[in-house]
């Protein structure tokens, strides 16, 4: 399976991850990052980066965000 992480602001990104794993059961590199407000864009960036990285088994890795850019 490729990886999937999922960005989004607030806990929606954790609460949509926890959701189908609880339809399907717990998914291998299938990860959330959750974007509050007050957190520095350029950790987030560089979580974003490593946490792909990590999903990643050699056949690709999608990011599905609500975030603009």
């Amino acid at each position: 399976m490729i990886g999937i992480v999922v960005v989004s602001h607030g806990k929606l990104a954790r609460e949509l991850v926890a959701a189908t794993e609880h339809v399907v059961g717990e998914q291998d590199r299938f990860r959330s990052i959750s974007i509050e407000v007050e957190d520095d864009i350029e950790a987030r960036r560089d979580q974003i980066r490593e946490t792909a990285k990590s999903c990643d088994n050699g056949k690709g890795v999608i990011i599905l965000t609500d975030m603009f850019g």
